[in-house]
C-alpha cells in the first residue's frame, strides 16, 4: 500500500504536459491579393537554421538580420499559394520576433502574393518545420469573403476556398482529429486515461470517458489557439502533473474497498 502510494506521487510530481509543437497563420485574400502573416517557433527555427550564431541562447535583430536570406527562402519554400489555379509568388517582408501571452518566442514573417485578376478560388499549402517535426501543425486563421474560418495546416492538408460559405464541420473535424492526436502522443494524457478508465467499468463507461476526454481536450486546443484563455505554462503543467496524482490515489482506494 505504502510502496503503490509513493510511486503514484512520484509518478505524478515529475509529469509535465509534452509540447504540441505548432506554427500559426493568418491569410488574408481580397481581391487581387494575398496576404499572410506567418509565426513560427523561435528556438525550432534556431536549431534548423542557426540563427544564433554568437551562442548565447538569445536571437538578437542582428543575428535576425544577417539570416534574412535564408529566412526568406525558407519561408517561400514552405509557404505555398495558388489562386484560379495559378501558382502565385510570394514576396517577404517585414521579418521580426514576437511573443504570445505565455511570452513564447516566435519568428514572425509578412507575406503577399498578387493575383493578375480578381481571385475566385485559393489554396493555401503550409509545410513549415517537417524536417523537424514530420507531423507538425500550422494553425491558420483564413479571412476570404468577407467571412473567417479556422484550418489545422500539415504536410497533407491545404486549404482550399472560393467566395462560398465556409464548413464549419471541416474546422470541427480538423480540431477534433488534432486533439486526437496530440492526446496519443503524450504519456501524460495516456496515463491519465488510463487511470480513468480503471475507475470505471464497462463498455458504456469505457466510451463515455474516451469520447468526454478527446472533445474536451480538442475544444481546450481550439480556445488557447486562438486567443480565447491564455493558459499561464506552470499552472496547467502542475495541474496536469496533480490530476494523474489525485486519479492515482482515487484507484488505489477503490482497490482497498
Amino acid at each position: 500500500m505504502r510502496t503503490i502510494l509513493t510511486v503514484t506521487v512520484l509518478l505524478g510530481a515529475t509529469l509535465s504536459a509534452h509540447a504540441l509543437s505548432v506554427s500559426y497563420a493568418q491569410v488574408s485574400v481580397q481581391d487581387r491579393r494575398i496576404a499572410a502573416i506567418v509565426r513560427l517557433p523561435i528556438d525550432d527555427v534556431d536549431l534548423l537554421l542557426r540563427l544564433d550564431t554568437d551562442l548565447d541562447g538569445q536571437i538578437s535583430s542582428a543575428e535576425l538580420e544577417a539570416a534574412k536570406p535564408r529566412l526568406q527562402a525558407y519561408v517561400t519554400k514552405h509557404l505555398r499559394v495558388r489562386a484560379d489555379d495559378a501558382n502565385l509568388s510570394i514576396e517577404i517582408g517585414r521579418l521580426s520576433l514576437w511573443r504570445d501571452p505565455a511570452k513564447r518566442q516566435y519568428l514572425e514573417a509578412e507575406c503577399a502574393a498578387a493575383a493578375p485578376r480578381t481571385i475566385e478560388a485559393v489554396s493555401v499549402h503550409s509545410d513549415f518545420l517537417v524536417e523537424l517535426y514530420p507531423a507538425h501543425k500550422t494553425l491558420g486563421e483564413m479571412q476570404i469573403a468577407g467571412r473567417r474560418e479556422q484550418f489545422v495546416f500539415d504536410a497533407q492538408h491545404a486549404y482550399t476556398g472560393r467566395a462560398a460559405a465556409g464548413s464549419a464541420s471541416a474546422t470541427l473535424f480538423s480540431f477534433l482529429g488534432l486533439g486526437i492526436e496530440h492526446i496519443f502522443t503524450g504519456y501524460d494524457h495516456i496515463l491519465f486515461l488510463f487511470g480513468l478508465l480503471l475507475v470505471g467499468t464497462g463498455l458504456r463507461n469505457l466510451v463515455a470517458v474516451v469520447t468526454s476526454f478527446t472533445v474536451a481536450h480538442s475544444a481546450s486546443l481550439a480556445l488557447a489557439t486562438f486567443g480565447v484563455v491564455s493558459p499561464v505554462p506552470w499552472m496547467f503543467v502542475a495541474a496536469i502533473a496533480l490530476s494523474i496524482e489525485y486519479i492515482g490515489i482515487v484507484n488505489v482506494f477503490l482497490t482497498l474497498l
